[in-house]
């Protein structure tokens, strides 16, 4: 999971460790923005919050970028990231 605030839509890569590119697919109206939908190549899609005066058009290919900690990880159900390396006697 990715938190949705801290994803941006860049013209290009410049430097930017976590990024992926993809397509427009669909751009809604929200409040005094926009919430873009980009298609990246799989069945799962990445939505953007941006404003008015950055918002791409429908069919654009963009680059989607997010900071590392903006990356939240969480296991499949029934697994446990945390185990334990110590055993209790």
């Amino acid at each position: 999971m990715i938190r949705q605030e801290q994803i941006r839509l860049q013209a290009s890569v410049t430097g930017t460790i976590n990024h992926v590119r993809g397509r427009v697919d669909k751009i809604r109206r929200r409040g005094k923005g926009h919430l873009v939908s980009v298609s990246v190549g799989n069945p799962n899609r990445i939505e953007v919050v941006c404003g008015v005066s950055e918002s791409p058009s429908a069919g654009e290919e963009v680059t989607v970028s997010f900071p590392p900690d903006a990356v939240w990880i969480f296991p499949q159900q029934g697994e446990n990231l945390l185990r334990s390396q110590t055993s209790v006697a």
